[in-house]
């Protein structure tokens, strides 16, 4: 059986819905799979229904672990038995921040590492020397959708991914008053992946203020929006992400530098106050074309090719 372990948030991050579909996508192709949690009986309410196991229950010999990339306490338990450990890396910026000193998932004998991103596959897969499967991630179209009459002067961002973002509002402020006083700045946080679309649907601008990113999913979902994306690369948004030129998608500068943000950000605004953003509709556009490379039907066909070719490779 493959096993996902899903950790407990107070709110359902981007990953937690990452290991929820996967889950869905191999049991409508037969694989026995499942969710693992540690808490008996704890279930995400607003999540679909999936076969749910838990830690306390007794574990088949040779059974899959697959295990988000944060948690090597985890890794390391499940090492202490006689299970096939598989590591789930959607974020580059855990993965050694959580490890202790001298040591890599070498050590719990992981034997395979899973991603959407192939910034962190390539890392990976340099720095330990592991195999490495890159699955396509897809974006919700009942949920993410271009409708230009639902749009608004509101500008979102992820609030516990803010960064620099009341800096960067101190400086706009500075500039111009009405940058912030006359448009709507709107932080989300908490909210059921429904009203999070909505919110991000009815926003003429989303801001990643994220200094790190695997595949930047939020930017990605934005866009396919319709609404319009500024800020930061998160390094992980590097190949993703483009800045200028004729393939411009975004409005973007390094990471940590709002001083840069602001100064591209200055006539996105101002247009905006305006209402008439038809300069920034190539940009659009573009932006729209990217993020429809990510379907849930390109994301279902990698997910059922990554695992059968992992447990064919295996027999």
């Amino acid at each position: 059986m493959i096993l996902y372990f899903c950790p407990e948030w107070k709110s359902i991050s981007a990953g937690v819905r990452v290991i929820y579909r996967q889950v869905e996508i191999l049991l409508k192709h037969g694989y026995q799979v499942a969710l693992l949690h540690e808490t008996p009986g704890f279930k995400y309410s607003q999540m679909p229904e999936v076969p749910i196991r838990y830690v306390n229950q007794p574990l088949n010999r040779r059974d899959i672990v697959v295990v988000p990339e944060g948690l090597p306490a985890v890794m390391a338990e499940t090492a202490k038995l006689d299970l096939r450990l598989f590591v789930m890396a959607l974020s580059w910026c855990y993965v050694y921040s959580t490890l202790p000193d001298g040591t890599d998932w070498r050590a719990f004998h992981v034997e395979r590492v899973l991603t959407n991103s192939s910034v962190i596959a390539d890392f990976i897969a340099w720095a330990m020397r592991l195999p490495v499967h890159v699955f396509q991630w897809g974006i919700n179209p009942q949920l993410y959708y271009y409708s230009p009459q639902e749009k608004t002067r509101q500008l979102t961002y992820i609030s516990r991914k803010a960064g620099e973002m009341q800096e960067l509002k101190r400086v706009l402020r500075s500039r111009e008053e009405r940058f912030i006083d006359q448009l709507t700045w709107k932080g989300l946080e908490g909210l059921a992946e429904a009203d999070y679309a909505r919110e991000v649907r009815r926003s003429a601008v989303f801001l990643n203020m994220s200094r790190a990113e695997g595949l930047c999913c939020s930017v990605l979902e934005a866009m396919r929006s319709g609404t319009l994306v500024a800020g930061f690369n998160s390094v992980g948004g590097k190949r993703e992400l483009i800045g200028d030129g004729d393939g411009q998608n975004c409005i973007l500068a390094e990471n940590l530098d709002y001083i840069t943000l602001a100064y591209r950000l200055e006539p996105l605004l101002n247009d905006l106050l305006a209402d008439d953003l038809s300069r920034w509709e190539a940009m659009r556009q573009n932006a729209l074309a990217a993020s429809a490379e990510y379907s849930m039907e390109a994301e279902e066909a990698s997910v059922v090719s990554m695992w059968r070719s992992i447990l064919e490779s295996s027999r």
